[in-house]
């Protein structure tokens, strides 16, 4: 099987159920922040999303990542999945997934691209701006030089991970 059209047929299966549908419903504003935090939301116009999920089996000694880029109307532009025969550190696993995304990309040479994380960790880490001399460190020093000279009109967000889905699906599929 062909792994890039059907990591592109597993994700666009699964982005219908991913994409929040609000029209006629009337939400509380507190509900309606919850929600949010657990849907999938589209990037402003002009740029891209790309969710990133990192998948780990000690079974089989493998750490997956998957990559998926949406435009700002939801539509599936790219999807990639990556997978190491070594089982990272889940710190240093979902640091080095938004590495290869941002470096994915760059190669590519997207701009205007919201990368989404399910780390918190990871996410906090890469706005910290702190010196760290661990693995987990160097991975986040090298994201966020990669970022900053690559990405003029970029963020990196934490989502969720049920907001995260399609990535989280594809990651522990990267296993296999």
């Amino acid at each position: 099987m062909n792994r890039p059209i059907a990591t592109y047929q597993r994700a666009h299966q699964q982005m219908p159920d991913n994409f929040l549908q609000r029209d006629g419903v009337q939400m509380s504003s507190t509900f309606a922040t919850s929600v949010h935090n657990l849907h999938w939301q589209r990037p402003s116009q002009g740029h891209f999303k790309c969710n990133v999920d990192v998948g780990f089996s000690v079974a089989t000694n493998r750490t997956g990542i998957c990559i998926c880029v949406r435009d700002h109307e939801g539509a599936f532009v790219l999807a990639k999945s990556i997978s190491f025969d070594v089982v990272h550190s889940v710190h240093v696993g979902e640091a080095l997934g938004l590495y290869h995304a941002m470096e994915w990309l760059s190669d590519m040479l997207f701009d205007n691209v919201d990368f989404e994380t399910d780390s918190k960790t990871t996410h906090d880490a890469f706005h910290a701006h702190k010196d760290d001399v661990s693995e987990f460190g160097h991975m986040i020093a090298a994201c966020q030089s990669l970022f900053t000279n690559q990405f003029t009109n970029s963020q990196v967000e934490f989502t969720r991970r049920q907001a995260n889905a399609v990535a989280h699906a594809l990651a522990g599929e990267a296993l296999l």
